[in-house]
């Protein structure tokens, strides 16, 4: 891992101290910073796949890194996630890093992992998941409702079903089913 990549798992970073790390004291050095953003550690993750894990992950980070080097939202890591699946499975995703994410690499939304996943089905695991970060993604691919990626796991709502912390807003269900599910 280099120190960018330390960095953006830490739960303190900020904008603010990205935005430090990329101007030097004669001004941003645009082949450097590409050379920061670029380099993969050896599981191939990116800057940009460790802040879309980060517990501290909001649209202001990934706009800092994204706005230098977009091509980061569409690198796979090694095992096949983009960082929007990484950041579907993030337990503090908020609906603005989604959006940001998905506004660097809309074609994200419609790519499944090297397990078959799309992001909405990893999203239906997550014990964050909120009916508005549903819409989001469903806006992107509602196509993926539908999706069964096998007989055990099923299709994004049955994953959803099994989701426990569904217990505490049974809300989702409803506004998957009315608002998604085909008719």
């Amino acid at each position: 891992n280099t120190f960018l990549h330390l960095l953006c798992l830490h739960p303190a970073v900020t904008s603010a101290l990205l935005e430090e790390v990329f101007t030097l004291p004669s001004g941003e050095d645009r082949a450097w910073v590409k050379k920061l953003l670029s380099t993969p550690n050896r599981s191939g993750n990116l800057p940009l796949h460790f802040i879309a894990s980060c517990p501290a992950v909001n649209a202001s980070l990934i706009g800092v890194l994204g706005s230098r080097f977009r091509e980061g939202a569409a690198t796979k890591h090694n095992a096949g996630a983009l960082p929007l699946l990484l950041l579907s499975r993030n337990r503090k995703i908020d609906s603005a890093a989604l959006e940001a994410l998905i506004a660097l690499h809309p074609p994200a939304v419609k790519e499944k992992n090297g397990q078959g996943f799309y992001p909405l089905h990893v999203l239906c695991s997550n014990s964050a998941v909120t009916a508005p970060l549903l819409a989001t993604l469903l806006d992107w691919h509602p196509d993926a409702a539908t999706d069964k990626y096998n007989s055990e796991s099923g299709s994004p709502f049955h994953i959803l079903l099994r989701n426990p912390s569904l217990k505490s807003d049974p809300r989702m269900i409803h506004e998957f089913l009315l608002g998604w599910w085909p008719k």
